[in-house]
């Protein structure tokens, strides 16, 4: 039923995408299709009339002038299809990237976030996206054109039957012959394209190093160079080895049914002859069908083994394209975020989860609470889990055993727009935007338009605001990698951008999930110093292995193997004399 639904849409897909432009393609390609049946009668015609008069059998060069007419007619005919059908394809493309690019997006977004950190979901999906729009209509076209072939071989050969009905049986077994090679060397060159996906993926990786914006300093200092590109070589060498095997196979394939079938016209040939030889046909019609049987032997040992060829591919990636539609999605994921007004409590009751398809628990029966208006410290060793809870309070992740209550309510209860309005996260991993810097501070909160006033006041406090006033276009100056050279931006000011997005946000909740590790303690201490004045009306989670928080936060959490080993404030847990306290003491000299 898949190969079924797969092969349909080789047809759909660009149909959906741009109705129109799909039928004038095809209504002009079906033209295209009769012309070579058209031109067997009009040059033999020709041929016959030229023959007659030459002769001296007839005095009409009329009838000549005429037929030669005709084919020229055809042949501007065909040229003229020809560069229609090509403009419409460029347009096809431009239109099937739009809204193939588009559609694949959108599902892309609204996919359960299980799916999102799937290694084998993101090769899928990046598997049917790259180039999609020229796959698409590459396979939409090898469709149209085996069509034709098809077409072209049929009616042909319903001519030549007329006169030798006995080889038809000879010339279907072979055509059954060419298509069962073709589809069966689809399958393989398409399986060959995945295992060389993998290094394709890791040759473009190093190519990115060796050439790069980013790594421009490094490649400098450290003149990697040569080391990277042997990498970079060996990945190249294995990709087109595996491409070109195949490949190479193929042609030595394609060759030996081209010689087959030259024998096969060689005979057809002859028994032509033999009927031109006792006036079954005309010299016209025996010229004309030469021509005519040399251009299908051509037609069928390349032109129809590689579309047959490309259309399994084809079958192949649109087989992929439906178990990436069919993927299931999460209920509102793609739902903008509303204001979450009224947040009193969040509470986590005996939870315990564990990712899918994996058996081990990252929590285990965990249990605490956060209140409004105060400050929290989620603390302990990379892997405790500590992310983790971040991304069930989110709602990422909703199979959990026991219960996280919002406001008293299952958290499950909430609509995923209002969970997107609950919390504002600020990443270890934060995303470096280039864009505007305007724009960069706006996507903290899209449902609202924040003033000037606002991102002023903002910018002045992180010690930012002289710095980008003097950007060439100020706030609308663009950053980053579309960014020009002089307006670039040192990591510590994208991590203040970062904490100004996060801030800037009307939800209740915030969460820093160690977004300054890469700062030293004290840099990473008056930072959290300037965030804590624009917060300070807000409940706020502070994740972190470090404790540079831990004394101006009103409880502190401390996770170790998927439970909380202690709770409470800095001083408490102090007195206590446990893990937090030896925590302490190895790391408090970075603060002094």
């Amino acid at each position: 039923m898949k190969k079924k639904k797969a092969v349909l849409d080789i047809f759909f897909i660009p149909y959906r995408a741009c109705k129109i432009l799909c039928i004038v393609f095809l209504a002009l390609n079906i033209v295209k299709w009769i012309i070579p049946i058209l031109n067997v009668y009009v040059f033999a015609d020709f041929i016959n009339n030229a023959v007659s008069y030459v002769g001296g059998e007839s005095n009409n060069v009329q009838k000549v002038i005429t037929s030669f007419g005709y084919i020229i007619m055809i042949l501007c005919a065909d040229r003229f299809i020809d560069a229609i059908s090509k403009a419409i394809e460029i347009k096809m493309q431009g239109q099937i990237d739009l809204v193939t690019k588009s559609a694949m997006l959108k599902k892309y977004a609204g996919l359960e976030y299980k799916y999102i950190e799937d290694k084998e979901t993101y090769e899928l999906f990046n598997g049917i996206y790259c180039n999609c729009e020229k796959r698409i209509i590459g396979f939409f076209k090898s469709f149209v054109k085996l069509l034709g072939i098809l077409i072209d071989v049929i009616l042909t050969f319903v001519i030549i039957g007329n006169c030798m009905p006995k080889f038809l049986g000879v010339f279907a077994l072979f055509l059954i012959l060419v298509t069962f090679l073709g589809y069966k060397w689809g399958q393989k060159q398409y399986i060959a394209e995945e295992k060389s996906r993998a290094y394709h993926q890791k040759y473009d990786y190093y190519d990115e190093l060796l050439i790069g914006k980013s790594a421009n300093k490094e490649r400098k200092l450290f003149d990697y160079r040569i080391f990277i590109e042997g990498k970079y070589r060996e990945n190249l060498t294995k990709s087109k080895k595996i491409e070109q095997n195949i490949r190479i196979r193929w042609i030595v394939v394609a060759k030996s049914i081209s010689i087959m079938m030259s024998i096969i016209v060689c005979i057809m040939i002859y028994m032509l002859f033999e009927s031109l030889r006792i006036g079954i046909i005309t010299v016209g019609l025996f010229v004309s069908l030469v021509q005519a049987i040399i251009n299908i032997v051509g037609l069928l040992s390349w032109d129809f083994s590689d579309e047959l060829n490309a259309l399994t591919i084809a079958q192949k990636y649109f087989e992929d394209f439906e178990k990436f539609i069919v993927l299931s999605d999460n209920d509102g994921a793609r739902d903008i975020p509303v204001q979450f007004d009224d947040f009193n409590s969040l509470e986590f009751i005996n939870v315990s989860f564990k990712y899918p398809g994996t058996e081990r628990y990252v929590l285990k029966n965990i249990s605490f609470k956060i209140e409004k208006n105060k400050k929290y410290s989620l603390i302990g060793i990379n892997g405790a889990g500590k992310s983790t809870i971040i991304k069930l309070i989110s709602g990422m992740y909703s199979e959990y055993e026991g219960n996280i209550l919002l406001n008293g309510m299952e958290i499950t209860s909430y609509s995923n727009s209002e969970l997107k309005g609950l919390a504002s996260i600020l990443y270890q991993n934060f995303a470096k935007y280039s864009i505007s810097i305007n724009d960069n501070i706006s996507i903290g909160d899209i449902n609202r338009q924040i003033s000037e006033d606002e991102k002023n006041s903002v910018l002045e406090l992180f010690d930012l605001k002289d710095k980008f006033k003097s950007l060439s276009n100020g706030l609308d100056t663009v950053v980053g990698e579309l960014g020009d050279k002089e307006n670039g931006l040192s990591i510590g000011q994208w991590q203040k951008l970062a904490f100004i997005r996060a801030s800037i946000s009307d939800s209740p909740l915030v969460i820093l999930d160690e977004p300054t590790a890469s700062l030293d303690p004290k840099a990473e201490s008056r930072l959290y110093e300037e965030f804590d004045k624009i917060c300070k009306d807000k409940t706020t989670i502070f994740i972190s292995h470090r404790l540079a928080l831990c004394k101006i936060t009103d409880e502190i959490l401390l996770l170790d193997g998927g439970n909380i080993k202690e709770k409470g404030n800095h001083n408490s847990l102090i007195e206590k004399g446990g893990l937090y306290m030896e925590m302490y003491e190895s790391q408090k000299e970075w603060y002094i």
